[in-house]
């Protein structure tokens, strides 16, 4: 994932040191267990295993979304 935000590349790292699972993908980030769940942090347009309803949408957040929610932990 080619992320243009530096903060959200701080947090990513964060978590994974934290033992969040982090996976970066071409174009979207996991991490497994933030909050409880799985998300997905999306930037441009979404991997096509999104479309296919392979992911729920629920757990596609952007990375400022991201950013906003990981510093209210």
């Amino acid at each position: 994932m080619n992320l243009k935000n530096p903060v959200v590349c701080d947090l990513l790292q964060y978590a994974s040191n934290n033992n969040y699972c982090v996976e970066l993908c071409w174009n979207y980030a996991v991490v497994d267990g933030f909050h409880g769940k799985r998300v997905f942090i999306v930037e441009d347009i979404p991997d096509p295993l999104i479309y296919a309803g392979e992911i729920d949408e629920s757990c596609l957040i952007s990375p400022d979304d991201f950013k906003r929610m990981f510093a209210k932990r």
